[in-house]
């Protein structure tokens, strides 16, 4: 986009919508290490442009290719239960407060993740849902769509492995599984949202450890980037 595709002898379906046929590898994070590695460059092309009208000066043209890729983040994080809840901290760990966790190399990362205790058999956590990218989010499977419905939607899932979990803040949310509660987020103004959860906890649950949380969000990413194009003076 940026021109007017006629004025380069060419039209707007032939410089849309072309997908490689090639595999896309994705990027990944060396847990060890935490370098970032990175997949190799794929190349898309799409016929010649040729500039078919009389200049009488050079002129700059911008040109700006959008991509569109279907998106996923994972994380996971780490939650303490205490035998005794009203006790908060044990020789193992200590309920109230903020948890370590980890997301993988993504522009939607999952961060701040917190905990606190929900009366004596639950427990309470909640984490941020944020764009760390320069690009756009949108509904997974929408191919980037700008429409408010789906613009700014995040597929979200939680996994803690343990029955009782339930989540607030998110659309359409449901159980899918023991201890997993799936839904969606829609990114505030400051491309944020909070998701908090409850976990309730059987008496067999009541003991002093730490669980493993896993996280994951599915969504539409659109990136673009410009370049300029000198034409000059043509007859």
């Amino acid at each position: 986009r940026g021109f007017d595709p006629e004025t380069f002898n060419t039209k707007l379906e032939d410089i849309t919508n072309k997908p490689t046929t090639e595999d896309l590898p994705k990027n990944y994070i060396n847990p060890d290490t935490g370098e970032v590695i990175h997949s190799y460059e794929v190349y898309v092309s799409f016929d010649d442009l040729n500039f078919m009208q009389s200049l009488p000066g050079n002129h700059q043209f911008t040109i700006v290719a959008d991509v569109c890729y279907e998106y996923s983040t994972t994380a996971a994080g780490e939650l303490c239960i205490n035998k005794d809840l009203q006790k908060t901290n044990s020789d193992v760990c200590n309920v109230i407060g903020a948890k370590a966790i980890t997301s993988s190399g993504a522009p939607i990362q999952f961060t701040q993740l917190s905990e606190s205790t929900a009366g004596k058999n639950a427990i309470r956590f909640s984490f941020l849902v944020s764009n760390m990218g320069t690009g756009e989010v949108s509904r997974i499977g929408s191919k980037c769509s700008t429409n408010y419905k789906d613009k700014g939607i995040i597929k979200i899932r939680v996994d803690t492995g343990i029955k009782g979990l339930s989540c607030v803040g998110l659309t359409d949310g449901k159980v899918v599984g023991d201890g997993v509660y799936e839904g969606y987020i829609k990114l505030s103004s400051n491309n944020q949202r909070e998701v908090s959860c409850k976990q309730e906890l059987s008496k067999e649950e009541l003991s002093d450890k730490v669980i493993i949380i896993r996280l994951k969000g599915e969504y539409d990413y659109k990136q673009s980037i410009s370049q300029n194009i000198l034409v000059k003076h043509s007859e």
